[in-house]
């Protein structure tokens, strides 16, 4: 299939009107951050275009794709209703391809006020959401620090599945028909998270076990799942901020047993499929990890666990955080997984450590860099050259390899620090593949503030004054 040629965009112009970033209101600025996004992801620019009526498009070339941004004030015009209608009536005719549209969600509503005939078309939200919250508001600010981690992370997404249309021969997803997941069961507060990564999952082409619910049984619980993990790639596991109760005549909750058997199952898979990883991931709420004392037992003992399994991936996050994390594995990393050996890191010799730091910090972070240069280790740091697509990058790739984190600060603000810290704990999720070893925090004496909850699963080392590099290699050495 040829390159991608054009966007054409379907909008209310009530949605265009305010100004949020310099000149441009929301949808052109969107549409502009796209364009660059597709420009340097993909090496050549694709034309944007919206359709006013198309009776006014003079040719739609056989490379395109429809984005429909979905709203009340998009739906409340009627010119707008009128196009819809169109679109239908010409993917009805076979003058559109369904596989094409994709929608984009300016702001949350709900989805019976959309047309029906357009559920199916898969979505993206691109507002600020807490979970499935009805807490949920529009982006104003698309490069504050607060709201860098989602909507970036949202747009690199899009960008890369838009670009994928045109390797997919038209099916708009990934063939992942010869790939499985086990999707644990979990308690009754996350249920809602399952059922809405499942419909995800599903839209993509993957096989999801188990298929149908288990007893409460223990014997027929762990039969069962024994059955269902061996027909699997890779595991999801959503604990949340709750816990379900023991299974009956055991002292084992679901969420515990489920573990387990991925656990084992895991040494199997790399047998099976020429040193391959199976991949596990889990999910904690960020809160509820630090307030319920059996999560974070359950925490500590999987962390416990995870240095001795290569794939097994901690991730706490915020619910969309974790599923963009999830996306971009089964997007890009899963068609390749049971072709890669675990030799395929073996170019890292020696333990490496990512050590961060903001460039206000840079005369008092090279000092200790070069020591641990000295000492041996091989150290990566911080990047600040580069627009931001190539510095966010470096960064990701970083947070695939490295054995251990240093988050140093000195005059950096508490955001910054902040916002480290759960880059280093959504690192399982780029795609590593050997354990984190340890994570710390380096920080003045007078360093004061609130630190997100976080924090307490890093090691501490406080300095008076200057930072002194034996205080880190004492650290290493622990």
């Amino acid at each position: 299939m040829g390159k991608l040629e054009k966007i054409f965009l379907i909008y209310a112009d009530a949605d265009n009107s305010q100004v949020v970033h310099e000149n441009f209101g929301w949808v052109d600025a969107f549409k502009y951050f796209l364009q660059v996004l597709l420009k340097q992801i993909a090496g050549w620019k694709i034309a944007f275009e919206r359709i006013e009526s198309f009776d006014k498009i003079k040719k739609i070339p056989s490379e395109y794709l429809l984005l429909i941004f979905f709203s009340k004030n998009l739906i409340e015009d009627e010119q707008q209703i009128r196009i819809l209608k169109q679109v239908k009536d010409k993917v009805g005719k076979g003058k559109l391809s369904g596989d094409k549209i994709l929608k984009i969600q300016k702001h949350y509503f709900q989805k019976e006020l959309e047309p029906e005939y357009f559920h199916h078309f898969k979505d993206y939200s691109f507002y600020k959401a807490n979970g499935l919250s009805e807490s949920r508001s529009e982006y104003r600010d698309f490069f504050s620090n607060s709201e860098e981690k989602t909507f970036w992370v949202k747009l690199t997404d899009l960008a890369y599945e838009i670009l994928s249309f045109t390797e997919k021969k038209g099916t708009g997803h990934l063939d992942l028909s010869n790939y499985s997941v086990f999707l644990a069961e979990t308690n009754n507060e996350a249920e809602n998270f399952r059922n809405n990564l499942k419909r995800d999952l599903d839209s993509m082409g993957l096989d999801i076990w188990p298929k149908g619910s288990f007893s409460e049984s223990a014997n027929d619980f762990i039969l069962k799942l024994d059955k269902n993990i061996k027909n699997t790639d890779f595991a999801i596991h959503i604990v949340g901020n709750g816990f379900s109760p023991a299974i009956a005549d055991t002292k084992h909750t679901k969420e515990e047993i489920q573990a387990k058997i991925t656990e084992n199952f895991s040494s199997l898979y790399k047998k099976n499929n020429s040193g391959a990883v199976y991949r596990r991931f889990f999910w904690f709420d960020k809160v509820g990890i630090l307030t319920n004392e059996r999560i974070s037992n359950f925490y500590k003992q999987l962390s416990i666990n995870v240095e001795e399994y290569q794939g097994t991936e901690l991730v706490v996050s915020s619910w969309e955080e974790f599923k963009s994390l999830i996306y971009q594995f089964v997007s890009f990393e899963l068609p390749n997984i049971k072709s890669k050996s675990l030799d395929d890191n073996a170019g890292d010799d020696g333990e490496i450590i990512y050590f961060l730091y903001d460039k206000v910090d840079e005369k008092l972070a090279m000092p200790l860099i070069n020591a641990l240069r000295k000492s041996g280790y091989k150290v990566i740091t911080s990047n600040f050259d580069g627009d931001i697509l190539a510095v966010r990058h470096i960064h990701m790739e970083s947070l695939k390899r490295f054995d251990y984190a240093f988050i140093f600060s000195h005059n950096a603000s508490l955001q910054w620090v902040n916002m480290k810290m759960l880059d280093v704990f959504k690192a399982p999720g780029f795609g590593r593949e050997k354990p984190i070893l340890k994570r710390v925090l380096v920080l003045p004496n007078e360093f004061k503030g609130g630190l997100i909850p976080a924090f307490k699963m890093f090691e501490i080392v406080r300095y008076a004054d200057k930072p002194n590099i034996d205080l880190i290699n004492k650290t290493l050495q622990n």
